[in-house]
């Protein structure tokens, strides 16, 4: 395969790659008041390449895991070092509102909730696309510009 590019380039990116079968997951939390967290995006690789991380929004995290789903452990550091200091300033009890992902639950996560007074509210199975707020609210919108852009 040729390719051609310009004597400065350093990497190589081709339009169409990958196998069709691979997937990023990117995490957000938001709140009534309309703030949104950084994004915490996982990629499917075995570890996280520096330039992925290049001109992403700020205090954006990126991990990476086999498939590029969000796993028990990805979730429980995404709830403590992302979720639980973003809302630190915000009077408690409040509550997380999820999917029923049983990656979402674990007993770490449980007890960061309570140490933080976090109520976990996990929505009935195959209920999310019709009472999660942000698929309601939210993603649609997103889905339609990135369609529209990529």
């Amino acid at each position: 395969e040729w390719v051609c590019v310009s004597t400065d380039t350093k990497t190589v990116y081709e339009e169409n790659g990958g196998t069709g079968k691979d997937f990023t997951t990117v995490v957000v939390s938001g709140n009534a008041a309309g703030v949104v967290s950084p994004p915490y995006v996982i990629y499917a690789a075995k570890t996280v390449n520096p330039l992925w991380c290049e001109n992403g929004p700020a205090e954006t995290q990126y991990r990476c895991s086999k498939k590029g789903w969000i796993n028990e452990e990805l979730f429980t550091d995404w709830f403590e070092s992302l979720f639980i200091p973003e809302t630190v300033h915000i009077s408690k009890p409040i509550i997380l509102i999820m999917d029923n992902l049983s990656a979402h639950i674990s007993i770490k996560t449980i007890e960061l909730a309570l140490k933080n007074q976090i109520i976990l509210m996990c929505l009935p199975p195959n209920t999310t696309h019709c009472l999660q707020p942000l698929d309601l609210t939210t993603f649609g919108f997103v889905l339609t510009y990135f369609r529209i852009y990529f």
